[in-house]
Parts: C-alpha cells; structure tokens; sequence
C-alpha cells in the first residue's frame, strides 16, 4: 500500500485544488482520496510500492508530494474528496 500525501494544495477555506494536485488526482485510477486533517492537503491511499520506501518532493510555489510504502503512521479523516 502506498500512502501520497499532497501537502499545501488545497485552499481550507475555499476547497479550491491548485492546478498541479489536480493533475495529479485526475491519474489516480484506483484508490481511496480524502481531506487531511489540516485542510489545506490530500491524502491517496493506493496500492503501490515506493523505491526506498518513501520519497519527498518539493512542488512550486509551496506544495510538497510525499510517498510512503512503509514506516509510517497517517491519520484517516474520513473527508473524502
């Protein structure tokens, strides 16, 4: 199981998704897709394996993707998207 977190890509007020996670939302064939706790990311539940176990990655202007598929604790916020 792969767990891709999209932090700082959702407006919490608004609900508005910056272009580059929608980009992202509209390859997911499969998965389960919610609001994170904080409101302002994404969480993607998939089936999956991550090299190393895990990446990080920056995304302008202040977003980051992470990806986890072991090691790791996250919190299901039942928001789904």
């Amino acid at each position: 199981m792969t767990d891709p977190h999209l932090d700082n890509c959702r407006d919490p007020e608004s609900g508005v998704i910056t272009p580059w996670a929608k980009k992202i939302l509209s390859s997911v064939q499969e998965g389960y897709t919610e609001i994170s706790p904080s409101l302002a990311g994404i969480h993607i539940i998939i089936k999956g394996v991550v090299r190393e176990g895990g990446i990080q990655k920056k995304v302008p202007p202040n977003g980051k993707i992470e990806m986890y598929s072991r090691d790791r604790f996250f919190t299901v916020t039942g928001r789904i998207l």
